[in-house]
């Protein structure tokens, strides 16, 4: 497991990437007891590149969410992969701390050209934002792209602003050189 921080004053972000098991859970304790010591508010669990968690794993982040809470700050879980997503599910966690259960992004996919994300919940202007931040992250992370295919098979509603939102956000990335497909689209959703 590797852990990359960022830092905005109390805030700070730590992308989680391999296995949060048993080995590495001892690392990713002490990493968050000392945010906690210093000060940190909010910490934010970026879960894109985490591909396993183990009841160890599960039982730091409960702990560090009552450390937090006890000192008035927050713990929030953001792109969740799909197996681990599964896991904090089955284990009835995922209300306490996913950030935006109205629309949630998984990458399915990507590699150098090409990314495969998922989208699942409802697009209205508020949550496109969260779409926008994350192609944007992809973007910067993955300046070879050529690809962006936006899977909407779980979109359940869609405001008409929002879908006028999607689609100038489309037209943006692709005056940059980016093709942006919209894939499976509900019949019930007009774009």
């Amino acid at each position: 497991m590797t852990i990359e921080e960022r830092r905005n004053g109390t805030k700070v972000v730590l992308l989680i990437a391999g296995k949060l098991d048993t080995t590495a859970a001892p690392d990713l304790e002490s990493e968050l007891d000392t945010l906690i010591r210093t000060f940190t508010t909010e910490i934010i669990l970026d879960f894109s590149k985490l591909t396993e968690i183990s009841s160890m794993g599960l039982r730091v982040i409960l702990q560090t969410q009552k450390s937090l809470s006890a000192k008035k700050g927050k713990l929030v879980i953001t792109n969740i992969s799909p197996l681990v997503r599964e896991i904090f599910e089955m284990t009835g966690l995922i209300g306490l701390f996913v950030q935006d259960e109205g629309l949630v992004i998984v990458q399915k996919e990507k590699t150098a050209t090409m990314a495969d994300l998922a989208l699942s919940g409802y697009i209205d202007s508020g949550t496109i934002s969260i779409v926008t931040k994350n192609l944007r992250q992809i973007l910067v992370e993955t300046p070879k792209l050529a690809n962006i295919s936006l899977d909407l098979s779980g979109i359940s509603t869609a405001t008409a602003d929002g879908v006028r939102m999607l689609k100038d956000m489309q037209k943006r990335i692709q005056e940059k050189g980016v093709t942006v497909s919209l894939e499976h689209v509900p019949e019930h959703i007009r774009i």
